[in-house]
């Protein structure tokens, strides 16, 4: 079927089917997909198709030193700038990283409430009325 997406279920049957000894065409027919569909993911690389899975294609290179050296360092100067780190220190700061200030943000519509200071205002001569008179057309 034109337009539809070859998951990565369909990926994994085409090639158990190629490992078998199939023929591409009866391949890409158990998979659900075109004979031509079955020829790109030949030529794909093995390495493409394990990041597709979501694979890791190397190990942690800081695994060694991020215990003993960089997570005292971040704990000591929570504001260090790393670059070649960035996402392993945005991760260690999400989890165990300093807690972050929180703010509540206040709204106050002009009219809603009323602030008062308890000063006497009597000598200023402000009349407010109190009721208003109906209007009559």
């Amino acid at each position: 079927m034109s337009g539809n997406w070859i998951t990565a279920h369909q990926t994994r049957i085409f090639m158990q089917s190629k490992q078998k000894e199939n023929s591409q065409k009866v391949a890409a027919a158990q998979a659900g997909f075109s004979e031509r569909s079955g020829y790109n993911i030949n030529n794909r690389t093995s390495k493409s198709l394990r990041n597709q899975e979501g694979w890791k294609t190397r190990s942690d290179p800081f695994s060694k030193v991020w215990e003993e050296e960089l997570v005292p360092l971040l704990e000591t100067s929570p504001k260090l700038e790393a670059r070649t780190l960035q996402r392993r220190v945005r991760q260690w700061r999400a989890v165990s990283g300093p807690a972050k200030e929180v703010i509540f943000l206040q709204n106050h519509p002009p009219g809603w409430q009323g602030i008062s200071d308890f000063t006497n205002a009597d000598n200023l001569g402000i009349t407010i009325r109190t009721h208003i008179p109906a209007i009559v057309d």
